[in-house]
């Protein structure tokens, strides 16, 4: 008890530590949109080589950081993307800000780029003019624009959709705009012309892409999703619009409008009306190097829509290699993978590996087993993907559900116990074999947390880093957590948790922020330093750094210093060993009523059996239930735990197990037997003892109730005599030297005979047939000892008496 308690003493100092070394917090924050929905958010981060912290963002106008506003608008609630520079030390450098006034601009992606800039990918609607009442201005990186024209110089009057996806190269120093190009979506029909609304004569372009990566040449790795369903206005249809999908129409291709001055075409399957396709383009969007759907299968919005599938996150290695990770929820259908016979996505999460020319390679997906009475929930969802060079390893991060309807979880055929826990795999990149797993168990439950949608755990996708064999992740959690041997309950927690790459849990850092919109963000590691950011909706501490929520979101960037980060963590065992005592003897039994096991662990911790043989016995938590007669080994276990006591070695005992003979078998032995009238039988459970003071022998009825009970004693019952050579009865227990006779009446006649030691060997032994139901037992070469003798009858009834054998050296 003192080892436990000096245990959670040292894990709580541990954790009061390094909540101490937050070196600095920054906040933006500002009004939210009516619906209340979290908006301050940081979106996306990256960091250069000397350490600074590149943001992507998005907020409503009015925010502000340090009490200094960002944009130049107030009033409208729409968001607006912003990107801004803070140093090591957490002072901001530059920001810039998109924003549209039709329908704002939403920040997707930032990435770094050779260390000299960062490309962001943000979108938003062009600005345009159609009346006075129909126009939107747009706030590009700050500066105003009104007119297409302004924007897109190189127009050429090729018509474009108003709905933009920009990609925005800046330089690292001040932000400046070095390279943009403004990509928008349309279809091309057979004729070559462009699929426009019949009611306004605009361009159809159905949406954007989910997200985007560079690999090392430079090149753009695009995801789409193809929701292209859409809905048509129409004048002759009688709602006055159709909804409208590729496989409707004559369509041949998607084109790419770069710039409003050329186009890139790509090939497009119409019967995948929901799907993703994967892009690799030239830098500068020169060309379409590559595409490729990511499932081989189909299905379209409407009823089904709970089996949509997202895009979580996307990284890469050093040899070009994609790392693509997918969640789908509600389904209990498999999706095979485009140009793959292999691989097929199953339940609801996974990751595909593609090789550089986009063919896939390989997937890693957990799945979930259901209980028998079915379901359709999911259980492990895969939400980010972290490619370590150093160690080769790829890490998948994200969550499982407490849904009951689901037995067990695996990953290649590993059981992995990973139930209702924010949880982190590590893969061998190469052959994505699993090395090892860390996660935070949560407990506690809700009265809503039956279902996918309602988790006890939640971690969102980019919060996790992995070097010098750490493993950082940003987990909100419900309830309570169960980290490093110490429990926390807050209503909805959230922190940083820090395990080694073989899953040691370290330590963890509690932001004391309880709000149930809260969303973690990125993390970043340079040598001492860990950089976290997100969106706190209430107030929170990082370490001594109060930060207090005026408005219901708002988005910090929080720097962890911790010299021990210098070097490579190495996990020191903090267990001690501990040992089982037990003095139990389980050698022989006779009965069949349950027996309480004794063992006990040197440590407190309770001990677990095993049972070599279950039908022989079968062990239920300390109480052993004796099923039938034999053999089998029983295993005392205690498999100590993480951070108190190695496992003990198991220890063993063999049981051996008669339960034919009566539970009153002491009775029995302690019965005299004297030559006298009046003695009334002596009852056991399956057993019944009959003197005869007339003849000085005992008849012994097996397996039947006497006549006297009820149900009545069957007149076809074996009844079974003992005598010695001489003939006469030997009594119980029976003490002879070389042989017995064995005299049997009834319907039911002995096909067997077997012989039991008390060591548990049974061998099987013949009866000399004497005639009329008389048999004789020879033993004369057995050694003295205590026998069961077992007889069975035609019909598999078992019989069993106790035989006891003198030395035979001396004869009548």
């Amino acid at each position: 008890m003192k080892k436990r308690l000096l245990l959670a003493f040292l894990a709580l100092t541990t954790l009061t530590a390094h909540a101490q070394h937050f070196d600095w917090v920054k906040t933006y924050s500002g009004p939210d949109r009516q619906d209340q929905t979290p908006a301050n958010e940081i979106v996306g981060s990256v960091m250069d080589r000397e350490g600074n912290l590149y943001i992507l963002g998005q907020f409503i106008p009015g925010a502000s950081i340090d009490g200094m506003h960002l944009l130049p608008i107030t009033g409208n609630r729409n968001l607006s993307t912003f990107i801004a520079k803070f140093s090591p030390s957490g002072d901001m450098l530059w920001h810039k800000t998109v924003y549209s006034s039709y329908a704002g601009a939403y920040g997707i992606a930032i990435r770094l780029l050779d260390d000299s800039a960062i490309m962001v990918y943000t979108n938003f609607f062009l600005p345009f003019v159609r009346s006075t009442d129909d126009r939107n201005e747009v706030y590009f990186l700050d500066t105003l624009l009104t007119t297409n024209g302004y924007f897109l110089e190189n127009a050429n009057n090729i018509p474009i959709p108003y709905y933009a996806n920009a990609f925005l190269t800046m330089s690292l120093d001040s932000g400046h705009l070095m390279e943009k190009h403004i990509v928008s979506q349309a279809y091309v029909k057979t004729d070559n012309t462009l699929l426009t609304d019949e009611l306004t004569g605009d361009i159809v372009s159905r949406g954007g892409y989910n997200t985007f990566n560079l690999d090392k040449e430079g090149n753009i790795i695009l995801i789409r999703r193809t929701d292209d369903v859409t809905t048509q206005t129409c004048s002759t249809c009688p709602d006055g619009y159709y909804t409208w999908s590729p496989s409707d129409s004559n369509i041949q291709s998607i084109r790419l409008l770069i710039d409003g001055a050329r186009h890139l075409d790509v090939p497009l399957e119409p019967s995948s009306t929901w799907n993703y396709q994967i892009l690799k383009i030239a830098p500068h969007f020169d060309s379409v190097i590559a595409s490729t759907y990511v499932f081989d299968s189909t299905w379209l919005y409407g009823p089904d829509y709970l089996i949509t599938t997202y895009v979580n996150s996307i990284d890469m290695n050093t040899g070009n290699d994609i790392y693509i990770t997918f969640s789908r929820r509600h389904s209990l259908d498999t999706l095979p993978v485009k140009n793959s016979d292999t691989l097929a996505m199953v339940w609801n999460s996974c990751m595909i590996r593609y090789s550089p020319d986009l063919i896939p390679t390989g997937m890693a997906q957990v799945t979930a087993s259901l209980d028998p009475n079915g379901g359709s929930a999911g259980g492990l969802q895969i939400l980010s993907t972290l490619y370590d060079s150093a160690s080769n390893s790829l890490f998948l991060q994200g969550y499982s559900g407490r849904d009951s309807r689901y037995t067990t979880l695996n990953y290649k055929g590993d059981t992995l116990n990973l139930m209702n826990n924010a949880c982190w795999l590590r893969l061998d990149a190469d052959n994505l074999n699993l090395i090892s797993y860390g996660k935070a168990r949560s407990f506690g439950t809700r009265s809503y947390d039956r279902t996918f949608l309602s988790h006890n755990i939640l971690a969102y996708n980019g919060s996790i880093a992995a070097d010098g064999n750490r493993v950082f992740c940003q987990v909100k959690y419900q309830i309570s957590i169960l980290f490093h041997d110490t429990s926390y309950s807050n209503p909805y927690g959230m922190g940083l948790f820090i395990w080694d790459y073989d899953g040691h849990e370290i330590a963890y850092l509690d932001y004391n922020s309880n709000h149930v919109d809260n969303r973690q963000g990125y993390i970043h590691l340079k040598d001492s330093s860990v950089w976290v950011d997100g969106t706190i909706c209430a107030d929170a501490d990082f370490g001594n750094n109060h930060i207090s929520s005026t408005y219901h979101s708002s988005a910090f960037i929080a720097k962890y210093v911790d010299t021990s980060f210098m070097t490579p963590y190495v996990y020191t065992d903090p267990r001690v060993g501990q040992a089982i005592e037990w003095e139990q003897d389980l050698s022989f039994f006779l009965s069949d009523s349950p027996v309480v096991l004794t063992a006990t662990a040197t440590c407190g911790l309770p001990v677990s059996y095993l049972c070599s043989d279950t039908a022989v016995a079968r062990v239920s938590g300390s109480t052993l239930h004796l099923l039938s007669d034999g053999v089998a080994t029983i295993t005392a276990c205690q498999n100590g735990n993480e951070y108190g006591y190695y496992p003990a070695t198991p220890v063993t005992k063999t049981l051996t197990v008669s339960i034919d003979t009566t539970i009153n078998d002491t009775t029995i032995v302690d019965t005299t037997i004297n030559d006298t009238t009046g003695i009334s039988p002596v009852y056991g459970s399956h057993i019944s003892v009959y003197p005869n003071p007339t003849t000085g022998r005992v008849t012994i009825d097996m397996d039947h109730l006497p006549s006297s009970r009820t149900p009545a004693r069957d007149s076809s019952d074996i009844q079974v005599t003992l005598t010695d050579k001489s003939g006469a009865f030997v009594k119980y227990g029976n003490p002879f030297r070389q042989r017995v006779n064995v005299n049997c009446s009834g319907a039911d006649p002995i096909v067997s005979a077997t012989l039991t030691d008390m060591a548990g060997r049974r061998e099987e032994v013949r009866l000399t047939p004497q005639g009329d139901g008389r048999y004789t037992l020879d033993l004369t070469s057995r050694p003295q000892a205590t026998y069961l003798l077992t007889l069975t009858t035609a019909s598999g009834q078992r019989h069993t008496v106790r035989l006891l054998k003198q030395s035979d050296i001396f004869s009548r």
